[in-house]
Order: C-alpha cells, then sequence, then structure tokens
C-alpha cells in the first residue's frame, strides 16, 4: 500500500489577498491499499438432520480481500478562517471516501458496503481573545445511508444484521 498527504496554504504571502483572509487551508489526504488473505482456509463442523449427525464444510478465502479494507481511501478539507478585531468567523467542509469494503472474509457483496462519500460542514465563531467558539455543524451532509458494521447470521438464523452510520445530523457546539 501507500499514503499520501498535501496540506496548502495557496493564498498565504500574497500582496493582492487582504490580510485576514489568507488563512485558506487545504487538506487531502490517499491511500492505496493491496490487502489479500495469502493463505486462509476455515473449517466449520455443524450438526445437520434429526439425528444431529455432524457435518463439516472447509472454505478458502485465500486471495479474498481483508476485512473493513477498501483498496482505495480519500479524506481531506478546505478550512477558511476570516480574521477581524471582533473575532474569526471559519468555514470548513471535509470529506471522505472508501471504495468497496467487506466484514467478513468470505467476500460476499450482501455483507459489505459499497464506495461511499461521507461530506461535513461547520461554520464556528472564535471570540477575539480566542477564550469562547461558537459553531453549526451538518455531518453526513447528504444523508447517505450507510452501514458502518454488517453481523452475518445467515447460517444460524438466516439474517443479516447492519448496524447503519449516523444519518444527516446537526448541531451546535459551545466550548
Amino acid at each position: 500500500g501507500a499514503e499520501i498527504e498535501v496540506r496548502s496554504h495557496p493564498l498565504y504571502g500574497y500582496e493582492w489577498v487582504p490580510e485576514g483572509i489568507d488563512g485558506l487551508e487545504i487538506f487531502t489526504s490517499f491511500g492505496w491499499l493491496n490487502s489479500h488473505y495469502t493463505d486462509f482456509t476455515q473449517t466449520l463442523t455443524a450438526a445437520v438432520g434429526d439425528a444431529g449427525q455432524l457435518e463439516s464444510n472447509t472454505f478458502d478465502y485465500s486471495g479474498n480481500r481483508l476485512i473493513n479494507s477498501p483498496e482505495f481511501a480519500f479524506a481531506g478539507y478546505a478550512a477558511w478562517p476570516w480574521v477581524s478585531n471582533y473575532g474569526t468567523l471559519t468555514t470548513r467542509f471535509d470529506w471522505t471516501f472508501k471504495s468497496e469494503i467487506f466484514f467478513g472474509p468470505e467476500n460476499d457483496p450482501n455483507v459489505g458496503e459499497d464506495a461511499l462519500w461521507l461530506m461535513n460542514i461547520r461554520l464556528g465563531y472564535t471570540t477575539p481573545d480566542g477564550v469562547v467558539e461558537l459553531a453549526g455543524w451538518v455531518r453526513n451532509l447528504t444523508d447517505k445511508a450507510y452501514s458502518g458494521d454488517i453481523l452475518n447470521l445467515t447460517r444460524f438464523q438466516g439474517t443479516i444484521l447492519h448496524a447503519m452510520g449516523d444519518p444527516r445530523t446537526f448541531g451546535a457546539t459551545l466550548q
């Protein structure tokens, strides 16, 4: 795998940019992960039929992707503080992307999550002395429904349980 991060202040130091709005910061990170099981077999034994005879099945997961390991991941933010004598107003937009992941070694799409983008926004005000901050925010801006985890109970109950990620959430914080 590989990872790269880039942080930039594209307006800093230019004479034509008024002081107080030159603090735009852009951060991005990109990750690539080539993760696969090299040698992984699992044998499951269960009682079947009225007589309760034991039956064993062996599953070979060699070559499958590791659990919860996206091939590609991308994250970042753009934050722009506007500084004045009255305090600092900061806008922020952040994002994350993960390519398809699986929650089990069998790499069953029914026990996985498709590629996923999540986005958040935030607007904060900090007093001139930097002691108090009031912020409003929205998480999962697009209200994307997604699974944060999945429990596969198909062998026992014929059920797959999804632990859903948070829906669009908004609020305010005072620090």
